[in-house]
Parts: structure tokens; sequence; C-alpha cells
């Protein structure tokens, strides 16, 4: 399948757990192509990492890395465990990313409306298209969800 792609040394492809098999990793390595995908749990090759079970009882961001022949591959706990395999990237470094509290959102104060940096983005509380966000969270919401995102808990 890969050599009837059209893909040339390079190139980087990106691909889904649809897609992604640690044999397509090999091969395109071979053919000097980089290639990042999310990975099925029974896709991982007899790679050494972690299991799902025991990744669930593991706290949230935790993660663990295995090196192969073809790349890395990365197992992570956000909302749910994921596999990621890549020829050409690693997990290191790693970088902290900026989240409201939770106090935060359920305190009384500050909250306002204002049109976003993006014309539509996805309202948190309905996940509807909206242009507004909440100037203290920094997260897109309708005005008339301001009220339920920010009394619920």
């Amino acid at each position: 399948m890969v050599n009837k792609t059209g893909l040339k040394e390079g190139q980087h492809v990106i691909c889904d757990n649809y897609f992604g098999i640690v044999l397509m990793l090999k091969e395109l390595s071979r053919m000097k192509i980089a290639c990042t995908t999310t990975l099925r749990e029974d896709r991982l090759g007899g790679a050494p990492v972690l299991s799902r079970p025991h990744m669930n009882k593991k706290a949230r961001g935790s993660m663990e890395e295995a090196y192969t022949d073809c790349g890395s591959l990365v197992k992570w706990k956000n909302n749910k465990v994921v596999s990621v395999a890549s020829n050409k990237m690693r997990a290191q470094p790693l970088q902290k990313v900026k989240r409201a509290a939770e106090s935060v959102r359920l305190s009384n104060e500050g909250h306002w409306t204002a049109r976003g940096e993006h014309a539509r983005s996805r309202c948190k509380e309905c996940k509807g298209r909206t242009p507004h966000i909440c100037k203290k969270c920094k997260v897109p919401l309708h005005p008339e969800c301001m009220e339920p995102y920010h009394t619920k808990e």
C-alpha cells in the first residue's frame, strides 16, 4: 500500500488509528518518510509499554515512552489512554499547558462575554458555534450559556 501512495523522501505523514500500525512505520522509515500516528491497543507490535488497564490506574498527565527500531511509542493518560507512534518525533521536552482552575470557573466574579479571536469556536456548554468567549476563563461560550457553565459542578 505504501508504494502506491506517491510519497517522496522527506515528507511527513500523519494518520489516525484506523491506518496506524507499527509495520507501516518501519516501511516508511526505510523509505526516509516521517510518520506520526495514533495506534490502537492491539496494534502496538509488542512494544514494551504498560497495558491500558495499568495506564488507567495512573494519574492524569502520566506518560510512558518506549523506543523501538522504527522510532518512539508514547502512551499517555489524559481523559483516556492514548498511544502515539512516530519515526520522527519524541515525547521530550514536555510542556505545561495553562488551564483555569475549577475554582475560577465557579467563582461569581468577573465573568463577562467578549468577542473571541476566532470567528467561530465550539461553545463549552452547548457545543454549538459561537464568536463569544468568557473574558475571565478564556473559553468559548454563548452569552446564554454563561450562567449554566459557571454554576454547574
